[in-house]
């Protein structure tokens, strides 16, 4: 299995610089697109949570720049969505950013 943590890595850091950017860059767009096309096809992919994860997110991704109906949302908010599937598939996938809150009992948040 290839590395996931490593490409939504790459994908948190390029929805930033996109977000961040006044013209968002259509070949950010391809990357991050040719990116989540990797994950489907990675092992990761085989849960069936995961795989819905990446189509949420390739959606929101393809309504950002216009080419999805975005469902009367603006960019800014798929953009905000995007970046919660993102947060979610880091944690499907171990990454230890999120390891300390997935130990965490509610116990130990008092």
């Amino acid at each position: 299995m290839n590395n996931p943590i490593s490409k939504l890595d790459e994908i948190d850091k390029l929805l930033k610089t996109w977000q961040a950017s006044t013209y968002p860059s259509f070949q950010v767009y391809e990357i991050i697109k040719e990116l989540v096309n990797e994950l489907k096809a990675d092992d990761f992919a085989q849960d069936s949570y995961v795989t819905e994860k990446l189509s949420t997110l390739s959606w929101h991704i393809d309504s950002i720049v216009g080419e999805g109906n975005g469902n009367g949302h603006d960019g800014e908010r798929h953009y905000v969505w995007a970046q919660g599937d993102l947060n979610k598939l880091k944690v499907m996938a171990g990454h230890p950013d999120f390891q300390e809150a997935l130990c965490m009992s509610p116990a130990d948040d008092t």
